[in-house]
This record gives C-alpha cells, structure tokens and sequence, in this order.
C-alpha cells in the first residue's frame, strides 16, 4: 500500500497558508474605517483615534528639532546592479523567501497601512536624475530612499563625500539601510566593489559595525514604537549616532545619524517581516537622529478613543504619530503639528 502521509501533509500545508494569507488579507487587505486627527493648540495637542473592533493603540509626541520627516519614499530595486544582500534566510514553514524583491513589496504595503500615500520603485538611473533634480532645485527635503540591496550603485556613490547621495543626504534626504555594513560595497553592473567607504558617506569617524549578535536588552522608544527585530548584526555605533530600539548596551538595532539637513538609518538585521515591520514604524514616525519623545500614550481603542497631550513652550517641529494593532499593525498615519 502507498504511503498517503506525504499527501495528506501537502493538504495540511496547503491548507494553513490559506490560513495566513486569509488572516492577512483581511488584517491589512480588506476595507476597514479607520481614522485619525490630531490638532495643537497652543501648548496642547488633542487627538482622536477611529477604528471598528477593539485593538490596541499608541500615540507618540516627538519633537523633532530641524528635521523634517520623510513624505515621498523611493524603494531602491534594480537588477542590473548586483546586489549583495543574504536572500538564502530560513523562513517559516508555509512562508515565502525573503528575497530582496519581496522584501520591499511587503515594505511598500506596510507603508501604505500607516499614513505613506508617495511610494516609488526607482532603479539606479531614476534615483541619479531624481536627486540630481533635488540638489539643483533644494527640493530634498521630506524625500527618503530605502536600500536593501547590500551595495550601493556607482552612478550615486563611488566613496567620495562629493558624490550625489551624500550630497542629497546633506540637503535633507533620509537614507535607509538594511542588509550589510552600510559604506562598505559598491556595485558596477554585476561586480561588488570593496571600498570602505562608511566614513566618507556618514560622516562619522570613528564608525564600528556589530559583526553579529542578539540582544533583548531594552533601548530607547522600542515600546513606543513596537520594534520587533533584536538582532543586532551590522548595527552601528560612533560618535553622533542615536540608538533606538533593542541593545547590548553599545550597538542597537535602529541608529540615526544626522548629516545637514538630512540624516541616515540603519536598521540592523536580515530580511524578514518583522524588519518590514519596525521600518514602517521608523520610517511613518518619522523618527531621526533628532528626534525627542515629547509624551506617549497607548491603551485600548472600542471603536474610537480621544486624547489630550502637552508640549514646552520651546520646541521644533512637533509630529503626533498615531496607531492601531501595536506589533501588528493595521492603521497608522503620522500628523504633523
């Protein structure tokens, strides 16, 4: 007689992907009423959180000095340039391959989810004419671009602080970083370059990398935020780097670095969903090397739910950055006071 175990095991498998995917869709996916507003007055900012069913909700005040936080976001994909990024990650049973490719389709969805409406896949030759248009017209400002390739393409960054990314960065663009030792490779075509040019891009000179490591000691805003990853691998640490998230008391697994008007984020760890988690967080709170949690509130939401919060009298740009779901989330926008 047949063995029939491995079919029936094929059924079962079948069968709980359709599961998560059906949980998926309807989670993230499937028309919900969600809404939000906030307001300042004065020195007090009033909120109010809409969202049928009962989930958890955050609210956190920044006051986020001289930085101006990103609007428009360019997701980095371009498959002339060869990437050198780990893609052979073990997921979950019933679970996709984390491939760079999908790594930033998830990126993009969880963005939409919390509040960014302007998001682009640029590849090389887009990014170079879009930052060369921002340089020359001082429009950088509120642009972010994502990259979790490993390497970054040579027509933006050759290691010299001259070229066109550092430049952009300067003038207010956010970079964000994922993959590898951010500085270290550049790709031409289909070689990766060695160039070790992390200081040249940072501007920080005595910048060390986290060769690998896994903490779940607590830092700065990992509650407020809801940062899941706590692998510390090609984390950063030097002088003017802010530490965010989970830490082993000198690396974190979020570091900002401010450069002019701009700065840059590097989230460590590899690619999976809980990293396409916490940089939608980053990125949506518009979190920077600037950033100062002001006031925080979290609870649970019935249907809908108010607040009230105060700011100093001195401050710089307040944002109030508002969700739903907490380290699943299905809702967030970010309001800019």
């Amino acid at each position: 007689m047949r063995n029939k175990c491995p079919k029936t095991i094929i059924v079962i498998t079948i069968a709980l992907v359709m599961m998560i995917l059906i949980g998926e869709w309807y989670a993230y996916i499937a028309p919900h009423d969600h809404h939000s507003s906030a307001e300042m007055d004065g020195d007090t900012v009033t909120f109010s959180i809409e969202s049928k069913g009962t989930r958890e909700y955050k609210a956190v005040l920044f006051d986020n000095d001289d930085y101006s936080a990103v609007t428009e976001m360019y997701l980095f994909y371009d498959e002339k340039y060869a990437s050198n990024v780990n893609e052979n990650t073990d997921p979950p049973i019933g679970s996709p391959q984390y491939t760079e490719k999908y790594f930033l389709e998830q990126l993009r969805n969880f963005l939409s989810y919390k509040g960014m409406s302007n998001i682009t896949f640029v590849n090389a030759n887009r990014a170079e004419s879009l930052m060369e248009e921002q340089i020359t017209t001082g429009s950088a400002i509120g642009k972010g671009i994502m990259f979790a390739c490993g390497s970054i393409p040579d027509n933006l960054f050759t290691g010299d602080r001259s070229d066109i990314l550092p430049t952009w960065i300067e003038q207010g663009g956010s970079m964000y970083w994922v993959g590898n030792e951010i500085g270290k490779y550049i790709s031409q075509g289909d070689n990766i370059i060695e160039v070790n040019a992390t200081t040249e891009l940072t501007d920080v000179p005595d910048i060390t990398f986290c060769e690998s490591g896994k903490t779940k000691d607590v830092s700065i805003l990992r509650e407020e935020l809801s940062l899941l990853v706590y692998n510390t691998r090609y984390a950063i640490d030097g002088t003017g780097v802010e530490h965010y998230g989970y830490s082993d008391g000198t690396y974190s697994t979020v570091s900002c670095i401010g450069k002019g008007l701009g700065q840059i984020c590097v989230i460590s760890g590899s690619l999976c969903m809980n990293l396409d988690k916490d940089l939608s967080n980053v990125i949506c709170s518009g979190l920077s090397d600037r950033s100062e949690l002001i006031d925080y509130d979290s609870g649970t939401i019935t249907d809908s739910v108010k607040g009230v919060m105060t700011v100093p009298d001195i401050h710089g740009n307040i944002s109030l950055y508002l969700y739903v779901g907490s380290y699943h989330s299905i809702y967030g926008d970010r309001h800019d006071l």
